[in-house]
């Protein structure tokens, strides 16, 4: 029997964890420390190599809801396993008679999977493409590479093709149903989130109009066609510039041909000099500098088709000596257009290519005020914040503890402190706790 089709079917385990929440106290006043500990039953010593992960958000319930059908739980088990948008995953691990009948609806929706058999009996098996590659790189954004490619044998004359960038398209995703409210609210009775608005009204009445002196912009305007080669700050200060328009009514077919006419002195093959060692222009694509073998005949400006060129800056005086030693007999720096306007041309040389990446974002710090000194907590400036405190990445030591501190902000409120993370063992971690604020409670300074 050959299986045509299959239906998942969801397994629920209790792989979840506990984790213990302390504070130093049971309640706190406005722009009080809250000193907090997080203690476990699992550590990395009992769990092999490895340690325990958790993220802590901590938000005011006057402004925020906490969203109890998105989490950490039901992205890992259920909505990152199956194919589709699932709204509210969450609702279907709930322990109750409805949601156990939904989620069987939802396996048979989102569940099926399908095998072509039929071409694969008669022979007609699906290969993966030859001749494609793929590198994990980790970069932040802004890095741009040179990418070049050669056969089997070392010969150039190949085609290299990058894959455009592909993203996401745009969805709506509709409103967890637990961050709605649970009925609408009177007039004379209305939401905390519009009371509490209310309140920073009073703090200050001119918060959302901000009067800006005038300001005088002096740099002078880059010209359009100088974007792109003054993203590398040194060819402003080139002795040339040779652009695309000028490069295209030269037509000619290789870079050697198009510098020897006009690159001012600075030769583009390796000559001998008076005490007979080589040569040769320093050769910078897109920032990066190109190396000569002088014992090739192939030089770097061999590998460039015109057609990727947007801009060429020639330095042979001053200018020049900015890149030390590498520039004493010239540099030739050369802008190549973006990936967008590349073209291919059969009959060049297409085993080259400059590309910049989408990469990662440098971390920030989440930022909190310090109310450490008396005079830090009466600056007069209003404490606004509705997520109080948030840090993605509270590893738990050896012993099964992490600590953590911030303030409080300015309202009477409740705080949710929502937990998540993964143990050393693999479990799931995901917890609320509650931190109170009054009016009436004072701060002591230690």
């Amino acid at each position: 029997m050959n299986p045509v089709s299959e239906r998942l079917v969801f397994n629920k385990n209790n792989v979840s964890g506990k984790v213990a929440f302390h504070t130093n106290k049971t309640t706190y006043g406005k722009r009080e420390k809250v000193d907090a500990t997080l203690n476990t039953t699992f550590s990395s010593e009992r769990a092999g190599d490895g340690f325990s992960h958790f993220s802590i958000a901590v938000t005011d319930d006057k402004d925020m809801g906490i969203d109890s059908l998105c989490t950490i739980t039901a992205s890992l088990l259920l909505s990152s396993e199956l194919r589709g948008y699932i709204e509210s995953p969450g609702y279907y691990l709930q322990d109750n008679a409805n949601a156990e009948y939904a989620l069987d609806h939802l396996m048979m929706t989102h569940g099926w999977r399908r095998y072509e058999l039929s071409e694969a009996i008669k022979g007609n098996y699906s290969l993966p493409a030859d001749g494609r590659f793929r590198f994990g790189l980790n970069h932040p954004d802004g890095v741009r590479y040179f990418v070049q490619a050669t056969n089997q044998k070392g010969s150039e004359w190949v085609k290299l093709i990058i894959d455009p960038e592909q993203f996401p398209e745009l969805k709506h995703a509709p409103v967890s149903r637990s961050l709605l409210p649970a009925a609408p609210a009177q007039e004379n009775n209305p939401p905390d989130f519009i009371r509490k608005a209310g309140q920073r009204a009073e703090y200050d009445e001119d918060i959302r109009v901000v009067n800006l002196e005038e300001v005088v912009v002096a740099a002078n305007r880059i010209d359009k066609r100088d974007e792109e080669r003054l993203k590398y700050p040194f060819n402003r200060f080139s002795d040339m510039t040779i652009y695309k328009e000028e490069i295209e009514k030269r037509g000619v077919a290789e870079m050697t041909e198009l510098l020897s006419g006009i690159s001012g002195g600075i030769f583009t093959r390796p000559r001998s000099s008076i005490n007979g060692g080589p040569q040769f222009p320093l050769v910078v694509v897109d920032g990066t500098p190109l190396y000569w073998n002088v014992l090739d005949p192939i030089t770097p400006l061999d590998d460039i088709r015109i057609s990727d060129v947007e801009s060429i800056d020639i330095f042979k005086g001053i200018g020049a000596a900015a890149f030390g030693m590498y520039g004493g007999n010239g540099v030739i720096s050369i802008t190549t257009k973006s990936i967008s306007s590349h073209t291919y041309e059969t009959n060049s040389k297409t085993n080259s290519i400059s590309i910049t990446p989408s990469g990662y974002q440098k971390p920030v710090e989440f930022y909190a005020p310090k109310y450490d000194t008396p005079e830090a907590k009466k600056n007069g400036i209003p404490d606004y914040r509705t997520t109080i405190y948030w840090k993605p990445d509270i590893v738990i030591s050896e012993k099964g503890e992490a600590a953590f501190d911030f303030y409080t902000a300015d309202f009477p409120t409740t705080y949710s402190v929502v937990i998540e993370g993964l143990t050393a063992d693999g479990k799931i971690v995901r917890q609320v706790e509650k931190i109170v604020v009054r009016d009436d409670v004072c701060s002591i300074f230690r």
